[in-house]
């Protein structure tokens, strides 16, 4: 299995789009099935051969002096692309560092997802309230809308950093899945390492 990195530094427009973006999945879904332990090694052995990743593309970035690194894409050995770690769940042992990380990568992404949601609608809607009350009752008569606003707008300002951090989690767990895939998958089929490649476990 190979490891592969590349880097590029997007504008902030971009990544706050990638941000809103992101959560509606743009990338194709794959749904993987494996053979349980219990099938008969000659199934097992050619689930492998087609499940095993080829390639593992790690992508880092820096933006503000920020560096994001995540998992972009694992290849199988069959040719499939996998953009979301959640897809190689099934396909892995419940038990594996793997299958815990998936599940951890997903837990995180929805709470970021939550975050940034809640901490964008929280800014517009501050804006909105402040600057209305500011156009109604000018600077010197500000009201309760006003206030309420600049509320909003600071529970926004505090909540982006907080989903960011969540992001970020959600990213080191989504390349620690990936690195131990292989493993996942194996436990899964009940397959060892040996001199000759991998054999099914004694």
């Amino acid at each position: 299995m190979q490891m592969t990195a590349s880097s590029t530094r997007p504008r902030a427009a971009w990544l706050l789009a990638f941000v809103l973006i992101a959560p509606c999945g743009c990338a194709p879904h794959f749904t993987l099935r494996a053979p349980e332990a219990g099938a008969p090694p000659e199934a097992r052995l050619a689930a492998y051969a087609e499940l095993a990743p080829a390639n593992v593309r790690i992508v880092e970035y820096t933006d503000n002096y920020q560096r994001t690194t995540y998992a972009d894409q694992i290849e199988l050995r069959d040719g499939r692309k996998i953009r979301h770690i959640e897809d190689l769940r099934p396909v892995v042992a419940d038990d594996s560092r793997a299958a815990h990380d998936i599940d951890r990568a997903e837990s995180q992404a929805r709470t970021a997802n939550w975050l940034y949601v809640a901490g964008i609608a929280g800014l517009i809607a501050g804006s909105v309230l402040a600057v209305r009350d500011l156009a109604v009752n000018g600077p010197d008569h500000r009201g309760t809308p006003f206030y309420l606003g600049c509320g909003l707008g600071i529970g926004g300002v505090i909540t982006l950093p907080i989903a960011m951090s969540f992001g970020g989690r959600s990213n080191e767990a989504g390349i620690s899945a990936a690195k131990h895939y292989d493993d996942g998958l194996r436990r899964r089929l009940a397959l060892c390492k040996g001199e000759q490649g991998v054999v099914p476990c004694q």
